[in-house]
Parts: structure tokens; C-alpha cells; sequence
């Protein structure tokens, strides 16, 4: 195994003993020396009084479901490494910005260094599996509709679709996340700066304190505070909708999928643009890419079916 393997098996085993409420284990993975530092809690030094904050923590919030996203881990060396990321439970969600690990002479990982942020306490969630759900609409905007510079076929119909969710998802008083794609110049000949092209459609324009992530990239999560607002409301999980199928649909479901996101694509409130080099419809590239998305990275289903289940 790799250092960065043993990390990780290392860190998942805490993880899980954490969930399982075994506060001993977790405390003993720590080394005697350890210190960590916890926003906005302070700072603890030994192993002693990492376990008194544990303890203290488990007693007062109830927590569970800990998950960790977007996991990086850097080497330093043979018996060291830095694993850093974002986390999640029922209660509570934030970053952690250095997890330290180091092999000691009995050959076992262990936390030398744990610096986390806690950004979200999400009390009233922490039963309340739609609160921990939001609605991701993207790019519906103005240039893909008819009369646009880019128009995607059954554009209109994708975007009644997403409209019937934002009803439900307003009603429930649920996160909603708009996400609007802004081109640095107006080379690609669609969503140009200071163009009524790139504003957000009618149909499904954004309510007051609704958030709207701005993107300039196919990627709703490149270089966008889309995850730092996804973090900060404790959101697990995501009702995908938008355009285009095979791009930016396509972009932010496999991340957020391999981010640790459980994903819904509502497959009728997407849509895709006929490409005629190739031969193909729009709706053949859309239901190419719902399958593909389908096999591996989220469900796939329509608005009624969504509605349904929820």
C-alpha cells in the first residue's frame, strides 16, 4: 500500500468507529503528544483532553453519519502525511485543514495534528433528511431558450420541469442553489459579459435570498464558492437539473458524485443541443448522457417521479 492508502484506511477507521459511538478507539488513535485546534471551540493539548472535547461534543449534540469529502492527502516522507477536506454529519458540517499522521515504532497511523473548523451547526437537521437536500438549477439561462444564440432542444420543457421542483423545494422551504454561467469574453458566442443572453430565464428566476453561484467554467465547482455553500447549509445531497446535458450537467454530477454527494438527475429538466457534426438530436445526446450519468454517479428519474418519492 501506498502512504496515502494507509492514511486513508487509517482515517476511514476512525471515521467509523466514530459513527459507531466508540469514543475510545478514536480517542486512542491519537498520539500521547497530540494537540488539535477546533473552530470556534479552542485548543487541546494530549490525548486526555482530545478525549474530554470528544466526549463533552458526543454528549451535548448526538451526532452520527460523519462523512468526509474531497479528501487530499500529501506525503512527507515515509511516516508522514497531511490529509486535509471538507465534513459533514447530522449536526454540524466545516473543513478540516490538517490532519496530521504519523506512523509511530509500533507501525500504526496515528493523529499527531487535527486543526477542523466547524462552519455549520445544523441542530434542526439533524432529523430532517430534506433539509439536508438542495436544488441545484443550472445554467436555464436566456441563451439556450428560443431566440437565443445557443438554443438546446426541448429547452423550454426542461425548464417547466425544473420550475415544478422549485415550487415543491420553495413550499418545503429547501435549499435552492442557482448557478449562472458567465463567459470571461464573448468568444464562445453564448452567455457574453453585459448580454441578456446569460441572464437567468423567467421561468425560474431566483427568489430574494436565494443564492446564485456564478461560473465561467463547464464546472459548477471550479473556482466558485459553490462548495463552501454547500458545506455551510450541511447539504448531503442534490437534486440536479439544467443544461447542457453532456456538459455542465454532465460536470457537476461526476464531481459532486465523486465528492460524496448522493445525486438525483431529473432527467426530463435537463437539456441538449442537436449536434449536427456528429448526427445526432438532442435528445439523443441527453439520453446518452442520463444513462451514462445514471450507471455510476446518481439516479436518474423525472420531476413526477422525484415529486413522488419525496
Amino acid at each position: 500500500m501506498t502512504i496515502q492508502q494507509e492514511v486513508m484506511a487509517a482515517s476511514q477507521a476512525w471515521i467509523a468507529a466514530f459513527n459507531r459511538g466508540e469514543l475510545e478507539v478514536c480517542a486512542n488513535t491519537y498520539s500521547a503528544e497530540a494537540t488539535m485546534q477546533v473552530y470556534p471551540h479552542g485548543q487541546f493539548a494530549g490525548r486526555n483532553s482530545i478525549a474530554a472535547f470528544w466526549q463533552a461534543f458526543v454528549d451535548e449534540a448526538k451526532p452520527g453519519d460523519l462523512q468526509y469529502r474531497n479528501v487530499k492527502i500529501h506525503a512527507q516522507g515515509e511516516d508522514r502525511a497531511v490529509l486535509s477536506a471538507t465534513w459533514s454529519m447530522n449536526v454540524g458540517s466545516g473543513f478540516i485543514s490538517k490532519e496530521l499522521w504519523q506512523k509511530e515504532a509500533d507501525g500504526v497511523w496515528r493523529l499527531v495534528e487535527d486543526d477542523f473548523s466547524i462552519v455549520a451547526v445544523n441542530e434542526a437537521r439533524a432529523h430532517d433528511d430534506a433539509l439536508n437536500t438542495a436544488l441545484l438549477i443550472v445554467d436555464l439561462q436566456n441563451d439556450y431558450f428560443e431566440g437565443g444564440a445557443m438554443p438546446l432542444e426541448n429547452t423550454a420543457a426542461a425548464a417547466n420541469k425544473a420550475a415544478e421542483l422549485l415550487i415543491h423545494f420553495r413550499q418545503q422551504q429547501q435549499t435552492v442553489v442557482h448557478i449562472r454561467h458567465i463567459f470571461n469574453d464573448d468568444s464562445a458566442g453564448f452567455f457574453a459579459p453585459e448580454s441578456n443572453g446569460n441572464e437567468i430565464h423567467s421561468s425560474v428566476t431566483p427568489a430574494n435570498g436565494e443564492p446564485v453561484v456564478i461560473k465561467s467554467a463547464v464546472n459548477s465547482f471550479k473556482d466558485t464558492e459553490l462548495e463552501d455553500l454547500l458545506i455551510a447549509k450541511g447539504i448531503k445531497k442534490l437534486v440536479i437539473t439544467g443544461a447542457m446535458s453532456q456538459m455542465c450537467i454532465d460536470a457537476i454530477t461526476r464531481h459532486a458524485s465523486d465528492a460524496g454527494y448522493e445525486c438525483t438527475i431529473i432527467a426530463d429538466a435537463c437539456a441538449a443541443p442537436t449536434i449536427e457534426a456528429a448526427g445526432v438530436t438532442g435528445e439523443q445526446v441527453h439520453n446518452t448522457m442520463m444513462a451514462a450519468l445514471g450507471f455510476a454517479y446518481g439516479a436518474v428519474m423525472t420531476a413526477e417521479e422525484y415529486l413522488a418519492s419525496v
